[in-house]
């Protein structure tokens, strides 16, 4: 029996469509916890090329020290410990957020939200909107990370029971790198099938720039029981078919999976 090797067509890292952007790579330094902690630092090799690293030593270090070298093959800002660890029954807390090897708890658990718009009607069927979002995360971020705060403008058309809107980022897009310019368009419907009660539909696509892997689309079905006095009940079924890989938070959750969601509303 003879063995031949199984060649397949490679590509390139450096362009694959699911290729994250690069971290940035402007030089930082700054003191915490004891530590001088300067990222980005240049190392040239001898064939010409640069690496990066980050190095942590002792504030005020008076002598010598041994050096621990961590290197590896996926660069130091990689999506590993974000998707992998939690799979591998690494607990969150074991993660460090001073390194690369470990990002800990950067999200921030408020969310302020401004908007400012313009709306009318033509006609009692056709009508357009204007405006824009801004999305605000209070906290503060580990050096590397890209700040998960967004403004996007928006144009929206409605007929009858369906509307049309695409959102436009003048922005890094929730805290992707390089996503400036990404868009959402939304399709969505509300029909009244008998008083009172509304059936709620929905089908969007996100682009984020730079980074198709973390494209997606979403949907949604639900319905709407509208009562006196300005208050609502609504459930809704949502759903996505967004990169596991990319959409996994640091503690093993898939947040594009499928959801339900009840909600009570009182307009004013």
């Amino acid at each position: 029996m003879r063995f031949q090797p199984l060649m397949r067509t490679g590509s390139d890292p450096n362009t694959h469509p699911t290729k994250p952007p690069l971290p940035p790579r402007d030089y930082a330094r700054r003191s915490e916890r004891g530590l001088t902690i300067e990222r980005n630092c240049r190392i040239p090799l001898r064939d010409g090329v640069e690496i990066f690293c980050d190095l942590y030593r002792p504030e005020n270090l008076a002598s010598n020290v041994p050096v621990l070298l961590a290197w590896g093959p996926y660069g130091k800002h990689a999506l590993t410990n974000r998707v992998f660890w939690p799979r591998s029954g690494v607990d969150p807390e074991w993660l460090s957020d001073l390194t690369a090897l470990g990002f800990g708890n950067v999200s921030s658990s408020i969310e302020l939200d401004g908007y400012l718009g313009w709306r009318t009607k033509f006609t009692d069927a056709f009508g357009m909107d204007f405006g824009v979002y801004t999305y605000y995360y209070p906290g503060s971020y580990p050096s590397g990370f890209t700040s998960p705060n967004t403004t996007e403008v928006y144009i929206a058309a409605s007929y009858s029971i369906v509307s049309l809107k695409y959102s436009y980022a003048l922005t890094n897009l929730f805290g992707f790198a390089d996503s400036k310019y990404s868009g959402y368009l939304d399709l969505s419907a509300n029909w009244e099938f008998v008083p009172s009660w509304v059936f709620n539909g929905h089908v969007g696509r996100q682009n984020v720039e730079h980074f198709s892997a973390a494209s997606y689309t979403d949907w949604k079905l639900g319905v709407t029981k509208n009562f006196d006095g300005g208050w609502s009940l609504a459930l809704a079924w949502y759903d996505t078919n967004a990169d596991e890989a990319v959409y996994t938070n640091p503690y093993g959750t898939f947040q594009g999976r499928s959801t339900g969601v009840l909600t009570v509303t009182k307009t004013f």
